[in-house]
């Protein structure tokens, strides 16, 4: 039986239009009358994520920026922050590359360096509720839990081959079509959810998880029951159990409903 859904949202349960599908909060409620706990798990922000689902805060574990943060009922189940050793130099990498912009993302805001781009500025308020600009992200003083490279020009081709050679020492994914993210080692979305199962007591054969980039690998092998979308980056599609429909099809809607018949 299963006990807990854990989504992914860009590409998997939002639509293209980045939002829930209206049908959600009627499936959302069935998984509540049969005890099944939500967790929305995303490289967003816990604060936009928090304004998402409002209404069922107190329902929903919420699993923020890649698996650093772990909140449920304003509770901090698990965090992750990291060392600002190198975060000078990432700076100076992506001021040397053209259209790509750092966010310093910290547990009480994001952060962004001045910028009058609309294109970067329009994306990047899709995913930071709390967004602050200042002039040198080297000035933040509280405690980072990622760096997040937004490349307009495609993070995979454009910036990943610049940034790495720090996998060695940390997390490096492409968690986009125009986003990267730098974390600790020990910090993904498996881990986090690795986390929330043993809070929850919850078993390998209760987890229905849904994905479709490379920053939810590491979670297609928390559950037997682990989905890519159709749109999910081939890599993933290897490594799930199973392949659902796309998100333009609603196929964690779908396929969470034939677990609930």
């Amino acid at each position: 039986m299963i006990k807990l859904v854990a989504s992914d949202m860009d590409g998997t349960l939002l639509n293209e239009q980045g939002n829930i599908p209206s049908h959600f909060w009627e499936i959302e409620k069935n998984l509540e009358e049969k005890q099944i706990l939500f967790c929305a798990a995303s490289g967003r922000q816990y604060f936009n994520l928090e304004l998402l689902f409002s209404s069922i805060k107190n329902n929903t574990i919420f699993l923020a920026e890649n698996g650093a943060l772990v909140i449920f009922r304003d509770k901090v189940l698990f965090e992750n922050s990291m060392s600002k050793k190198d975060l000078k130099e990432w700076l100076q990498i992506a001021s040397s590359l053209q259209n790509v912009f750092p966010v310093f993302c910290g547990k009480n805001s994001a952060y962004i360096e001045k910028t009058e781009n609309e294109t970067f500025l329009t994306e990047v308020k899709k995913y930071y509720h709390k967004l602050e600009m200042v002039d040198s992200l080297e000035e933040i003083s509280e405690n980072m839990l990622k760096l997040a490279i937004c490349d307009l020009n495609g993070s995979e081709t454009n910036s990943y081959p610049h940034y790495k050679k720090f996998n060695a020492e940390y997390q490096v994914v492409v968690s986009g079509g125009i986003w990267l993210d730098i974390m600790n080692q020990s910090t993904n979305k498996g881990v986090a959810l690795e986390k929330i199962k043993e809070f929850f007591e919850i078993k390998y054969d209760e987890l229905l998880v849904f994905g479709d980039y490379l920053n939810d690998y590491e979670m297609m092998s928390c559950g037997k029951y682990s989905f890519a979308m159709e749109n999910a980056h081939p890599k993933l599609k290897e490594k799930a159990n199973y392949v659902t429909k796309s998100n333009k099809d609603e196929g964690v809607l779908f396929t969470i409903k034939q677990f609930l018949k």
